[in-house]
């Protein structure tokens, strides 16, 4: 059934190939046909290589050479045709999003590389973005975009390649493209298709803990739970013949990465995010015992009705299971501080002093102590 589907899918794209033509615009088919074919195109192609470089330069890009060259063998096990065509870059940003530049380069934020548990959906989104560049949806928005005016969203670092990319968001067609030829990636690659389904669940879970609304975060894709019915029934009518998740090897990759995410996500104040992600049921599996005193600060930070109580019970089993985990006792110091339960606030941050005597906030530390002398026994 699933071989039957992709000849239906290959004659409507062929369809679509013959049919779509707008200023010469055509999509590549093959390797050797990578590269600009219009003056339009070579534009948009330097100025994709000037983001590209505009991100490095920035520090922006995330450094793992490892996790990149993992995050690349993906890429080239769904696309083994283009290999070379395609370059995957893995840019600092805790949000869930990845987008494909007119030039090959494909940008996967690390929040979207957190948000997923396996390399089967990350799989999904990597075979999605591919099809944006293999079908010139770049080249085609730009001009669609030009059409209605030359409105652009502008986004630090990507000028008006921001209003064409999928930062902002394709058209509800080109969307839809990219899923049903994506899937056929994906199933080429052997990898297991429910994950396609979980990929958008987790994605939609981004979505729900986003305390503030993101022009770049998928807001103009098709509603995601669309999107998940669509993979639903797609695998109901065809099958799925893959087996493979990589879950494995995916989590020992990119566990570094997490730690890294959901830190960056309490300085930023996406306290709802955070709480989202460590108090799922199998995504806060994923973490070591210590970063539950992440879910401690989104807590104690977002101090909403409840919150204080709940940061507590978080710290205590850091506490309980990492008792060597340091920043833990400074913070259950400042919440018995502010409790007035002086005696525990002392024993918490004279434990936090103990464990870390390097530490840069030291003399805030003994500031608090002063004040708990000061009040007497």
């Amino acid at each position: 059934m699933i071989n039957k589907y992709i000849h239906i899918i290959l004659l409507w794209a062929a369809v679509f190939v013959s049919g779509c033509v707008v200023d010469r615009i055509r999509p590549f088919t093959e390797a050797s046909d990578i590269s600009p074919q219009t003056e339009g195109e070579r534009r948009l192609w330097r100025q994709a290589d000037d983001v590209v470089e505009a991100v490095k330069k920035s520090h922006q890009m995330y450094r793992g050479n490892g996790l990149q060259n993992y995050m690349q063998s993906i890429m080239d096990k769904l696309y083994p045709e283009f290999k070379g065509s395609f370059n995957v870059h893995i840019m600092k940003a805790p949000i869930a999003n990845a987008f494909a530049l007119p030039n090959g380069a494909i940008f996967l934020c690390t929040g979207i590389i957190a948000a997923m548990d396996n390399e089967a959906q990350l799989a999904t989104v990597l075979s999605h973005e591919g099809i944006h560049f293999l079908r010139k949806h770049g080249a085609l928005r730009r001009k669609m975009v030009r059409n209605v005016g030359g409105a652009a969203i502008l986004v630090p670092l990507f000028g008006d390649l921001a209003a064409i990319s999928s930062i902002c968001g394709y058209s509800r067609e080109q969307e839809r493209e990219a899923d049903r030829l994506g899937i056929l990636r994906m199933v080429q690659a052997g990898y297991r298709l429910e994950e396609t389904v979980t990929a958008f669940e987790r994605l939609v879970l981004e979505a729900e803990g986003n305390e503030t609304p993101l022009p770049y975060f998928f807001s103009s894709h098709p509603k995601m739970k669309e999107r998940i019915h669509w993979y639903r029934n797609f695998i109901e009518e065809n099958g799925s013949n893959g087996t493979w998740t990589g879950e494995q090897v995916y989590q020992e990759q990119v566990a570094e990465l997490r730690e890294e995410v959901i830190k960056e996500k309490v300085l930023i104040g996406r306290y709802n995010s955070v709480i989202k992600t460590l108090t799922h049921g199998k995504l806060k599996t994923y973490y070591p015992h210590h970063c539950m005193y992440y879910l401690g600060e989104a807590y104690r930070l977002r101090n909403e009705t409840g919150d204080t109580a709940k940061a507590t019970a978080a710290y205590k089993q850091v506490e309980e299971k990492s008792p060597g985990y340091a920043p833990t006792y400074k913070s259950l110091g400042i919440i018995y501080f502010k409790e007035k339960k002086y005696s525990l606030a002392k024993t918490k941050f004279e434990k936090y002093l103990q464990l870390c005597t390097d530490c840069k906030d030291i003399d805030f530390i003994k500031e608090y102590l002063k004040q708990i002398e000061e009040q007497g026994p």
